[in-house]
């Protein structure tokens, strides 16, 4: 038996099913807390809290987005968390700890910011309207914040940025500043969100990460990472210094004869990982290169013989040390500084990718002592 044809609704029809559909969802939208007496809400604190960047030119094209902000602009986006409806095709780093050693303090809940993001619904769709729906006023927000920031610091010369003059009387002064800057335009972000979706869920987690994320990206990264390249000479110079006498050094120690062992690879992977830091396009992106790092040495120092064994903290950081030797990394001390200015507390603290950015921290801190790490 064959299947009956689709009865087509007439014109006057569909437009009666389309008129009581609207009704529908209006009905449905105005049982949500503040739908039709907030809509604008956010606009009002983000005038006020905006009053503190006043005096700063960069800040007067953010307004002129508001200006002309008109509610029904973002009806699609303030109901992202009623339908829920995200949908991604991006490749998303992922850790494996299947067969990774195991470290004093455990990190059995490492994983990298995309996957984190990527696996909760509430955070997915937060992440893509803040940095990939053009349509979304949030996004513009941020966008437009990037561009007339680093714009009121720099110009660009054969596609690079390059420190206005008027900036290096006091670089230390101008780290403070922009800094502070970043900081307080996250906070106010930050305190609007709640007030502009429908229906925010108040338990999702991170959304000052994912915020971090969408604002220190792109231009504003390349800015952080220029300004404290030009400021922390005496920090960048050790470093660097120990980069170029690395190879000299009489590397005597088990866990290299571990790591250049590996049939896996998974020594040049986490090489690799570190070389990346300096492509990464933002704060999230890094935060993937250090745990996938991370990862990469566990597996190297996992001993399938004794899977239970605890590696050291001395074999670890001889680990890390080994990488960013090979690495040559030059400008880690920079991007290291951004992650341990910028992340929070519970990041660098609590959570399992704390432990790395630790741990580079304190080998970038002592480069005139690596020889002691691994010549014994």
């Amino acid at each position: 038996m064959g299947q009956k044809p689709c009865r087509r609704l007439s014109v006057k029809n569909e437009k009666q099913y389309f008129k009581e559909k609207k009704k529908e969802m209006l009905k449905h939208f105005t049982r949500v807390d503040g739908f039709l007496e907030n809509s604008s809400e956010w606009v009002v604190i983000f005038r006020e809290e905006m009053k503190i960047f006043k005096d700063e030119s960069w800040s007067d094209s953010i307004m002129q987005v508001i200006h002309y902000w008109e509610s029904y602009h973002d009806t699609n986006s303030k109901v992202a968390f009623v339908w829920n409806k995200i949908n991604s095709i991006r490749k998303i780093p992922i850790i494996d700890q299947s067969r990774a050693c195991l470290w004093p303090k455990s990190i059995s809940n490492l994983q990298t910011f995309s996957y984190e993001v990527e696996i909760d619904p509430h955070k997915k769709a937060l992440n893509t309207f803040l940095t990939e729906k053009n349509d979304c006023t949030l996004y513009r927000l941020i966008k437009n914040f990037r561009q007339s920031f680093v714009d009121y610091y720099c110009y660009k010369k054969n596609n690079k940025l390059i420190l206005k003059p008027k900036f290096f009387d006091n670089l230390p002064k101008l780290i403070e500043e922009t800094d502070e800057a970043i900081l307080n335009f996250m906070m106010i972000l930050l305190k609007i969100i709640p007030k502009f979706f429908l229906d925010l869920p108040n338990n999702i987690k991170d959304v000052q990460g994912i915020i971090r994320n969408a604002v220190i990206s792109y231009e504003v990264l390349d800015l952080l990472v220029l300004i404290r390249k030009e400021s922390l000479e005496d920090l960048q110079n050790s470093y660097l210094e120990g980069l170029q006498s690395f190879n000299d050094i009489k590397i005597n120690c088990m866990i290299f004869n571990r790591l250049a062992k590996d049939e896996n690879e998974n020594y040049l992977k986490a090489i690799v990982n570190l070389v990346e830091i300096a492509s990464c396009k933002s704060i999230g992106e890094i935060h993937d290169s250090v745990a996938m790092l991370m990862n990469n040495i566990s597996i190297c120092l996992y001993d399938e013989n004794n899977p239970e064994e605890i590696a050291t903290d001395e074999d670890i950081i001889q680990a890390f040390l080994l990488v960013v030797g090979r690495s040559s990394a030059p400008d880690l001390p920079l991007y290291l500084g951004i992650l341990n200015k910028f992340l929070d507390n519970d990041t660098l603290n609590i959570k399992e990718i704390g432990q790395g950015i630790h741990k580079l921290t304190f080998i970038v801190n002592n480069s005139k002592d690596w020889s002691s790490f691994i010549s014994n």
